[in-house]
């Protein structure tokens, strides 16, 4: 009797496997297009702004700006008063990720459509980083 039950939670399972969706979708029922800012400090770098565009298949293009800390009077001598570049990443069903050109890589879930909440991993260190869209 033991074996018809754990067939039948097997085929149960795997329908339900079946139907989730695919993590590594592009998610096109949310876009992140917009100018995202955060208070966060990572490293040397605070005051983030990240200028976001979406396009239909999930893939992420912008440019980023922040602020460096200042230590003694004076900005970070690599990286000056007001850093940037780009920023490259996607938008997946499960998560967001972006390569913020110069500051790390960035990993994140959305929260609400106008907040994500994640980890920035930069030279192998982990910082919270909290976005919200303000346009």
């Amino acid at each position: 009797m033991t074996r018809p039950y754990s067939l039948i939670a097997s085929i149960i399972i795997l329908l339900t496997l079946g139907c989730s969706k695919d993590p590594n979708a592009p998610d096109a029922t949310t876009s992140l297009s917009g100018l995202w800012v955060t208070a966060d400090t990572v490293d040397v770098f605070t005051g983030f702004n990240l200028q976001m565009a979406q396009s239909d298949d999930g893939l992420i293009s912008g440019n980023w700006t922040a602020k460096t800390r200042i230590i003694n009077g004076k900005c970070d001598a690599i990286f000056g008063c007001a850093p940037g570049n780009m920023l490259r990443g996607s938008n997946l069903s499960l998560k967001v990720t972006l390569a913020i050109l110069g500051a790390g890589t960035y990993s994140a879930q959305l929260v609400t459509k106008d907040r994500l909440d994640g980890q920035i991993v930069r030279f192998e260190k982990s910082y919270r980083l909290r976005l919200h869209r303000i346009n």
